[in-house]
């Protein structure tokens, strides 16, 4: 732009940018329109994003453990804006999803998309674990068999627990490295700390490879990882959802750790959301919303993945990748909650037709009202004989009279018997009130 100043009071060039604050602009938006006498698109262009950028978030100084990395840069847009709002509103503390997800019996949330995430992660670190060996192990239908399932478990155990380790910790390294040391015990196999890659594999790798084989890249820290949360008192601090996109990615950038980079940058950056008020974040897909994107499954619905990664590698401008991936983020919680809205509904359904059960007691209703809340429970006649202090005999009857009747499923491993909820437990609870 130089020392020509004309171009900033043009009123075509007013229009373009009050369109870029509006929402991501491309160079191919500069058409004739905004376009001032005098000047050619190109000088246009360049005017706009010297603009943006003087007004721009840049990448922390933490970043600089990746060179290069640090001249990244970003606007948050008044449509990004709009939606950073929505997603407050719809995972924060007290929000109905956050409802919905407290009110599952014992903490256990367990979704489609929730396990497809952690198996997604797992074959990202290097594991090898189906959809269904992991659904498996976290419903409670089989133990765990390998390194990839424990790590599994061990992933659900800490998304569970991180509310109640948020109200005694900080987002601080020695936290962070206990969560790594609870994730990765009992797995002895897998990636070795030898085989880790320089660029973790991840949705982001072709990006951070062609960063790191043009500016290189040193080795990164956990304390790299909290500084980044760090915002210094002279710049105005990005909205916490930002900054945890930010965390995510420092696990994707390079091997923070020897093994498990993208599940720990899951756990971080949930933890992360977690302590800032955002409880909901734990269960939302963000790697998998990715992957789509990259493979065109939203359509329309945004830019391309492509287009957005082109942005970054030329220009180092993250605003199309942002825009269009919290658009995304925020479809996919919006279908969460309709999801959930709908099975809390049925499962309120089947709950008012235990009452429509013939000759139960009290303790058998409650264990039938715990069995549709969490599906995946397993029910123990020595823990039902404890928590209502009744004589063995009387906890197994309670339980095979709900197993004789088609309410509960006898699991039977050597000579201990376990039961959960038989299939199809919801239905025919809820039309018991019809019958």
């Amino acid at each position: 732009m130089g020392n020509d100043l004309g171009i900033l009071r043009a009123p075509e060039f007013l229009a373009l940018l009050r369109r870029a604050w509006a929402e991501p602009v491309r160079k191919s938006d500069v058409t004739p329109d905004f376009v001032p006498n005098g000047y050619s698109p190109d000088e246009v262009w360049a005017a706009l994003t010297e603009v943006r950028y003087a007004q721009s978030y840049r990448s922390p100084k933490s970043l600089d453990t990746v060179k290069g990395a640090s001249r990244n840069w970003h606007n948050v847009t008044e449509r990004q804006y709009r939606t950073l709002r929505e997603l407050e509103r719809l995972t924060c503390t007290g929000s109905e999803l956050d409802d919905l997800i407290s009110a599952w019996a014992d903490g256990s949330f367990i979704t489609q998309p929730y396990v497809e995430e952690i198996a997604t992660n797992l074959a990202y670190d290097g594991y090898e674990a189906s959809y269904e060996d992991v659904r498996a192990v976290l419903m409670s239908e089989r133990d765990a068999a390998t390194d990839a399932e424990d790590i599994a478990l061990n992933f659900h155990r800490i998304m569970g627990d991180l509310p109640r380790i948020s109200k005694g910790a900080a987002f601080d390294e020695p936290t962070l490295r206990a969560m790594y040391g609870y994730l990765v015990q009992d797995s002895h196999g897998g990636p070795s700390a030898a085989d880790a890659p320089r660029i973790p594999r991840s949705p982001l790798e072709r990006h951070y490879v062609h960063d790191a084989d043009e500016f290189g890249c040193d080795q990164p820290s956990l304390a790299d990882v909290v500084e980044l949360t760090r915002t210094p008192r002279c710049e105005p601090r990005r909205h916490p959802i930002m900054l945890s996109m930010l965390v995510n990615c420092q696990f994707w950038r390079t091997s923070v750790l020897p093994r498990c980079n993208n599940l720990m940058g899951c756990i971080a950056s949930r933890f992360f959301l977690v302590l800032e008020g955002y409880p909901v974040f734990r269960y939302v897909p963000k790697i998998n919303i990715l992957d789509k994107w990259r493979y065109g499954l939203y359509g329309d619905e945004a830019c391309g993945f492509e287009e957005a990664i082109a942005c970054i590698d030329g220009m180092m401008d993250w605003t199309l990748y942002y825009d269009a991936f919290m658009t995304l983020m925020l479809k996919e919680i919006r279908l969460m909650r309709e999801s959930l809205a709908k099975r809390a509904a049925s499962d309120r359904k089947a709950i008012e037709g235990i009452r429509f059960v013939p000759h139960l007691s009290y303790r058998q209703r409650e264990v039938l009202r715990q069995a549709v809340l969490a599906p995946e429970r397993r029910f123990f006649i020595a823990q039902q004989q404890k928590r209502y202090q009744v004589a063995y005999s009387t906890a197994r009857k309670d339980l095979e009279c709900l197993a004789d009747a088609g309410y509960l499923t006898r699991i039977v491993e050597g000579q201990a018997y376990s039961y959960r909820a038989a299939r199809g437990l919801v239905v025919a609870l809820s039309r018991l009130p019809s019958q």
